[in-house]
């Protein structure tokens, strides 16, 4: 393995960096952005609980990733916490990007490194406006997990947890804080079915029979299509599933306004 010379760096006095101050046209805020994205995905979710809320499902993945090519940096056989490695990696991101050719470039960093690495580039200016600094992916959802939980954890999130046995009192520590990834993933997607679940069963309840049974009729008619082609034509976006949305979305609104509790969840679900 080839050896790399690495200079002797000192943070010295730590450095935050500035925000500019953006004077927005008021026009601007008066306008509504749709994400129509971000609806279909909604669409989607609400479709699979009300689905799995009759039947149980298997879901088939038919996508599959793009080809990638993956190139591999040289070994730095150094402790990557030390401000010197950190500064040496940034250096050699940087004649990297040169060669490339690149204006920016986005470096991608773990839990451990990243508070050091964003210390070190808000004092070097060189590496300040060329680098994108963030968190991995696993590290993200990581990140999120525990602030979540820091969220909801005293309001019932724990108990919950333990009570209901996908959690034992020695564990809870780790899945809350994120540590336990599979494990904390798995319990929020529990809890959000559940909750997703007797929301909607409070929904159903308030309306009449005759409503009952044209919405249990509805979501086998989305259980017998799923995962045909006509699932998202015909039933994600049918006038009726639309109609759903629009009275599901003003029951939560209502009843949110009506119950702190009903809002503290409700809040958990668009979370999770």
């Amino acid at each position: 393995m080839p050896t790399t010379d690495i200079v002797p760096y000192s943070i010295g006095v730590k450095k935050t960096t500035t925000f500019q101050s953006i004077e927005l046209d008021p026009e601007c805020l008066e306008l509504t952005l749709v994400d129509d994205s971000k609806q279909t995905a909604s669409k989607l979710d609400l479709a699979y609980i009300l689905i799995k809320y009759i039947y149980v499902l298997q879901m088939k993945d038919k996508e599959l990733p793009h080809v990638s090519r993956v190139g591999y940096l040289p070994v730095i056989d150094a402790s990557p916490t030390e401000y010197s490695t950190i500064n040496t990696i940034l250096t050699r991101s940087k004649e990297i990007a040169d060669k490339l050719e690149l204006k920016y470039a986005v470096l991608v960093f773990d839990e451990a490194v990243y508070a050091k690495v964003q210390q070190v580039r808000w004092k070097e200016e060189t590496f300040f406006n060329r680098f994108v600094v963030r968190f991995g992916e696993f590290h993200t959802i990581m990140t999120y997990l525990s602030a979540m939980s820091k969220i909801f954890e005293d309001g019932g999130l724990k108990v919950v947890f333990i009570e209901s046995g996908i959690v034992n009192e020695g564990s809870i520590q780790g899945v809350l804080s994120g540590k336990h990834y599979n494990r904390s993933v798995s319990c929020h997607k529990i809890m959000y079915e559940a909750l997703q679940r007797l929301r909607f069963q409070a929904f159903m309840d308030q309306m009449t029979e005759e409503d009952q049974e044209v919405m249990t009729s509805f979501i086998e008619s989305m259980a017998g299509s799923f995962p045909e082609d006509k699932f998202l034509s015909d039933d994600i976006e049918s006038p009726l599933m639309q109609q759903i949305l629009e009275s599901y979305e003003l029951f939560i609104a209502e009843s949110s306004s009506k119950s702190r509790t009903f809002a503290f969840w409700t809040m958990y679900i668009e979370m999770a």
